[in-house]
């Protein structure tokens, strides 16, 4: 064994969502640091570490050696080069990560191998944008978001989320979170059919959700100001769904501060 590796927040964070014991697939892998650390903590048994570059599997096998020893490979690392869930076979992991791209590219790439989406027990999910259309598409197609976080990594703030097939989500929920799909619920009773914020985000007042509703905040009245000089049909849409998402944030803060 080679040093231990240390995590970003964000990394740390995606690495305490992965279920101990259960072979992973770390789809886009850049340096390969979730693999290391999954294996160096005993989390995972096994983690297919793969991109659709040569270039970051180049550096991964670098790091591989570097904190792993020579011996990687029979410490239950395997590097692929392959687009997306094609890394992997229905069956040969049983959760995926899928971190640091758009969430329109997660949303292709689960569609495009959906024998392997359908095969995962978990995944695992930190978009750089349109986390609400992620989100949207995940419960559509009957996914349970089993769990949300934010996570500070520099000036930004990153939701991660991790979500399981319909069947096994139902059954874990009553143990780990049994207010989800719960009619009595208040946050499902006052926020769902919106896609903007996690419900779990706001169910447990993630410590990071009032800042990071402030600045989607400030974002929106921008778009409503720079609009409001114009009486186009485009600009009136845009400040009517600026004004409409700019109220959902204001809703959620005040029932976090109650």
């Amino acid at each position: 064994m080679g040093e231990i590796i240390k995590l970003s927040q964000r990394l740390e964070m995606l690495g305490s969502l992965v279920p101990r014991g259960q072979a992973v697939a770390d789809i886009g892998t850049d340096h390969g640091y979730l693999p290391i650390y999954l294996i160096q903590k005993g989390i995972s048994p096994r983690v297919i570490a793969s991109d659709v570059n040569q270039g970051p599997l180049k550096i991964t096998r670098e790091n591989l050696r570097r904190y792993l020893g020579d011996d990687w490979k029979e410490k239950g690392v395997f590097l692929r080069q392959a687009d997306g869930l094609a890394a992997f076979s229905p069956g040969e992991v049983s959760c995926a990560v899928l971190a640091g791209m758009g969430g329109l590219l997660m949303i292709r790439i689960l569609e495009s191998s959906p024998l392997q989406t359908q095969s995962l027990c978990r995944l695992i999910l930190q978009p750089r944008n349109a986390p609400d259309k992620l989100r949207r598409w995940l419960l559509e197609k009957g996914f349970f978001i089993c769990r949300e976080a934010l996570v500070r990594e520099g000036k930004f703030i990153w939701e991660i989320m991790a979500a399981e097939p319909p069947e096994r989500g139902r059954k874990k929920s009553r143990g780990e979170n049994p207010a989800e799909g719960d009619r009595e619920d208040p946050v499902e009773r006052a926020f769902s059919g919106q896609y903007l914020v996690g419900l779990d985000l706001i169910r447990r007042k993630d410590p990071l959700l009032c800042e990071y509703l402030r600045r989607h905040m400030a974002v929106e009245e921008n778009i409503y100001q720079a609009s409001a000089a114009s009486d186009q049909v485009k600009a009136r849409k845009q400040r009517e769904q600026a004004l409409k998402k700019m109220q959902l944030y204001r809703r959620i803060l005040e029932y976090v501060h109650t």
